[in-house]
């Protein structure tokens, strides 16, 4: 291509307009989740913590760029970044979005709802439930949540 000599530019506006396709392309749920399976059955999830990461279902919550809500068994921070990277080159061979990049939001289905309003005994169970539970009910309603005493000395 050279701009020059004006080499090769309607190549580059047909390659542009594939990718912008790619980029803007959605994949229905039920065909993300048929081939989830078949991959979790081909590369199996990892065990993490004496916990086995699964996934449990996907869907495409935006295009441009594609952006994936997966929910697991775990946690944010639990689960392996290899595995989603893994995961995400899968997605880029079976699906043709090569170039464009994705988008992974890890929702766990053992926590509640982003700014969802507890009661105080819900904020106690989810403490009670372990320290990275905690925080994430922490992160997710700072306001209704008691802060720890201070230890005087």
């Amino acid at each position: 291509m050279s701009a020059k000599y004006n080499l090769n530019l309607p190549t580059l506006m047909t390659r542009s307009m594939a990718l912008y396709k790619r980029w803007s392309a959605r994949l229905p749920t039920s065909r993300l989740n048929s081939w989830l399976q078949a991959w979790m059955l081909r590369w199996p999830p990892p065990w993490k913590d004496g916990q086995k990461c699964n996934v449990k279902y996907m869907t495409q919550t935006r295009a441009r760029p594609p952006t994936f809500v997966l929910w697991t068994n775990s946690t944010y921070g639990n689960f392996p970044e290899n595995y989603l990277r893994h995961m995400r080159n899968g997605m880029r061979d079976e699906f043709r979005i090569s170039g464009v990049p994705i988008h992974f939001m890890i929702r766990s289905t053992c926590m509640p709802k982003p700014r969802k309003k507890m009661t105080k005994a819900e904020v106690l169970k989810w403490k009670r439930m372990g320290p990275k539970q905690a925080k994430v009910a922490m992160n997710l309603n700072k306001k209704r949540m008691p802060r720890p005493l201070k230890q005087i000395d």
